[in-house]
C-alpha cells in the first residue's frame, strides 16, 4: 500500500475506468472517480487557479514549513507546476488560453515536462490541450459537479494527433514507444491517488485562504 502525506492513498481499483479506440489510431481514456466528501466545484476551480502556490498545511493543521501545494496533491509523482501565461476573464478568473507548465513522474517511472493550453475553465470543467494547435497530441478534461456525497469528477484524456495522411502512422508509433499500456496504468493509478488526497486537504486550504 502506498502512503501519501495524509495516510494510505487510494488504489486504482477504486474508480471506474474505460478505454476506447478512436479514428486515426487515437485513444480515449476516462476515469469516473468516487465522490470527494467535503469538496465542492467552487473549491476545485479555485484549486486549479492556485495550484502553483505554497502552504504550511500538514495533517496537523497549518503548522508546517512552506511547501508547494502541488506536492500535497501527490507527494511522490508531482515535481513542479507553474502558470507560464495567465489570461483573465471579465471576473478576473483564469481563462481560456492560459498556459500551465507541468513536471511529474507517474509512478516514479514515467517523467514528463509538458506545457498545456487551457481550452475551458469554469465551474464545471478544467480542460487543456497537450501542445498547441497543430502540435497538439491530445486533450485532458476534468469534468466536475456537486452532489450530496461530495464532488463528482470524471477525468478524460484523448491521446493522439489528428494529422492527415501520416497521423495514423504517428499514433501507432507513439503508442508503441511512449503511450504504452504500462503508462496508461500508471496514469490511472496517479489520477485515483491524487483525487483521493484532494478531500484530505482542499477544504481546509480553501477555508484558510478565504479568511486571508
Amino acid at each position: 500500500m502506498k502512503y501519501g502525506l495524509f495516510g494510505p492513498m487510494k488504489r486504482s481499483t477504486e474508480c471506474r475506468f474505460e478505454q476506447r479506440e478512436l479514428t486515426g489510431g487515437r485513444i480515449a481514456l476516462a476515469i469516473d472517480h468516487e465522490p470527494m466528501p467535503g469538496v465542492t466545484a467552487a473549491m476545485f476551480r479555485w484549486w486549479f487557479e492556485h495550484i502553483d502556490g505554497d502552504s504550511n498545511f500538514t495533517n496537523q493543521g497549518f503548522t508546517g514549513p512552506k511547501t508547494p501545494v502541488y506536492r500535497l496533491w501527490h507527494p511522490h509523482d508531482h515535481i513542479l507546476v507553474r502558470w507560464v501565461k495567465v489570461n483573465r476573464d471579465q471576473e478576473g478568473r483564469v481563462a481560456v488560453g492560459s498556459i500551465l507548465h507541468v513536471e511529474e513522474a507517474l509512478g516514479g517511472k514515467h517523467p514528463s515536462k509538458t506545457r498545456v493550453w487551457v481550452t475551458r475553465f469554469d465551474n464545471a470543467a478544467f480542460n487543456f490541450s497537450l501542445g498547441n494547435g497543430a502540435a497538439s497530441f491530445g486533450e485532458v478534461r476534468h469534468l466536475y459537479s456537486d452532489s450530496a456525497e461530495g464532488l463528482r469528477l470524471r477525468t478524460e484524456m484523448d491521446f493522439g494527433v489528428r494529422w492527415p495522411l501520416i497521423g495514423a502512422w504517428v499514433n501507432r508509433l507513439l503508442r508503441s514507444k511512449a503511450f504504452t499500456p504500462e503508462l496508461i496504468a500508471a496514469w490511472v493509478t496517479h489520477n485515483v491517488e491524487e483525487c483521493g488526497e484532494t478531500e484530505r486537504f482542499l477544504p481546509q486550504l480553501y477555508a484558510h485562504a478565504s479568511k486571508q
